[in-house]
């Protein structure tokens, strides 16, 4: 079995493989708790948009082009969207 890097997934998210709960939760948390720490939103301009948990101020604020996350994250980033709405 090939490891994630030899995949080349970046970070160690494969994002074909089904979603691990404490992604979940730190998606979902980023979109919809009413408080977050900001140090948590804080994007970092120096990582790929590819690596969204590095920018999750943009998810917050449904600035992140969708197209970029996994299949599985982005039906609830553009469900909550639609909410928000």
């Amino acid at each position: 079995m090939r490891s994630h890097a030899e995949r080349g997934n970046e970070g160690g998210v494969c994002a074909s493989a089904a979603p691990r709960p404490r992604v979940l939760l730190s998606f979902e948390t980023a979109l919809m708790a009413d408080y977050v720490n900001p140090a948590l939103l804080a994007d970092d301009p120096d990582r790929p948009l590819s690596a969204w948990w590095w920018h999750l101020g943009k998810l917050r604020q449904r600035t992140y082009p969708a197209a970029l996350l996994p299949t599985y994250l982005q039906s609830i980033y553009r469900q909550d969207a639609s909410k928000a709405a």
